[in-house]
């Protein structure tokens, strides 16, 4: 099964839905990539914020190409293609069977990049456990290893991510990282895309992510256990010199990150009642929890991951996860955000992961990677969608 096996087509870069039949072509021949030949493509380099003329400038792209067995002649070179992009955003279409949007959302300070980031590199390191091969096109390659495997070659800081009062354009300030998943029997592209936390701060702006989060598989909500009062209030009266990087601004609770996403969701689709995107809840920041003499909990939180280990999903050790955190969160009075999900999403599942190992104490240097259950939010969500065992 092929792209052109679906009534409709789902772009990973600008999310636009469309007919197969609206498909555009993009020549790759010699020919056509001579830099004599080359056109504008105006269209493109808005998208991708592209300002350098030079860059600007593409092969030629064929508007009434008659595909034959996945390939159309070039009306300008003579030449066979099989390259499709994207009607609205002239971005290249994976070839593949299935095209998959993974939201991470969160508020400011959760850590959604380094989520991304780190659960890319346990991805690539360990997929294989399960008997799949992972594999990111080059121009997402080229996006990993400047924005994550460089920093963190380099235990330099993550770039803070585009929000957009700085650029309108946020999908194109921060194109998605798409990566392909082949099993025996299909090939998945999974798009992450990591907006800005001051996205999800106010259901105004949402705008801006409303596209990819309406068009989700799965959600993974980031939340930082910091903003917990009892969780914060405990590390101090631990450490008087716990570092806790508090935003000038004050951000919204999350009950409020959690119902922007959920009513923004209902008003793109124009939905009501409870969502069936699969919401995976992630704690991120988890080590701060185990290393804390008051708040680390006794259970199979604290021990690693099975799945990768095991080479196969244990749906005992999520069960008892989720149901630990939920309990903690009870503990820190916090059981409302609980009931509040439960209500608003079909599927939730509790998840505590750290994707560094220790706290950043500098502004311009990072530890050592050392990532613990960072892929079980993920495992889950395939699971889930029975992509793995």
């Amino acid at each position: 099964m092929g792209l052109f096996d679906f009534d409709k087509v789902l772009c990973p870069y600008c999310y636009n839905k469309y007919p197969r039949s609206k498909i555009l072509w993009r020549c790759d021949s010699g020919k056509c990539k001579k830099s004599s030949e080359l056109e504008e493509d105006t269209v493109y380099a808005e998208y991708h914020n592209i300002i350098n003329a030079a860059q600007k400038r593409m092969p030629h792209i064929i508007t009434n190409g008659k595909p034959k067995k996945g390939f159309v002649k070039c009306d300008k070179c003579g030449e066979d293609t099989n390259k499709q992009i994207c009607p609205v955003c002239h971005s290249v279409l994976p070839a593949t069977d299935e095209n998959i949007i993974i939201s991470v959302v969160g508020g400011p300070g959760s850590g959604k990049s380094y989520y991304v980031g780190t659960l890319l590199r346990q991805l690539i390191q360990y997929m294989s456990r399960f008997g799949c091969t992972i594999r990111m096109p080059q121009e997402s390659r080229q996006l990993y290893e400047d924005r994550y495997e460089r920093n963190f070659k380099e235990h330099t800081v993550l770039v803070k991510t585009m929000a957009p009062a700085e650029n309108a354009n946020i999908v194109g300030a921060n194109l998605p990282v798409l990566c392909n998943i082949t099993d025996n029997k299909k090939t998945r592209t999974f798009t992450f895309f990591d907006a800005a936390g001051e996205n999800f701060d106010d259901e105004s702006i949402m705008r801006y992510v409303a596209p990819y989060i309406s068009h989700s598989t799965a959600i993974i909500l980031l939340l930082d256990p910091i903003q917990i009062p009892a969780v914060l209030n405990t590390l101090l009266t631990e450490d008087p010199n716990f570092v806790y990087k508090e935003d000038k601004e004050k951000h919204s609770s999350y009950e409020d990150i959690l119902m922007n996403t959920a009513n923004v969701i209902h008003s793109h689709l124009k939905t009501k009642g409870q969502i069936d995107i699969p919401l995976a809840v992630g704690f991120s920041k988890w080590d701060l929890i185990e290393n804390s003499p008051s708040l680390r909990p006794d259970g199979v939180i604290t021990s690693p991951s099975p799945h990768f280990m095991n080479g196969a999903f244990s749906e005992d050790d999520c069960d008892n996860v989720s149901s630990e955190i939920e309990g903690l969160l009870a503990h820190w009075e916090y059981q409302n955000f609980v009931t509040l999900a439960k209500q608003q999403f079909k599927t939730v599942k509790f998840f505590g992961f750290s994707a560094i190992g220790s706290n950043i104490m500098s502004r311009t240097t990072a530890p050592n990677i050392v990532s613990k259950r960072v892929e079980d939010p993920f495992l889950w969500l395939l699971h889930k969608k029975h992509y793995i065992d």
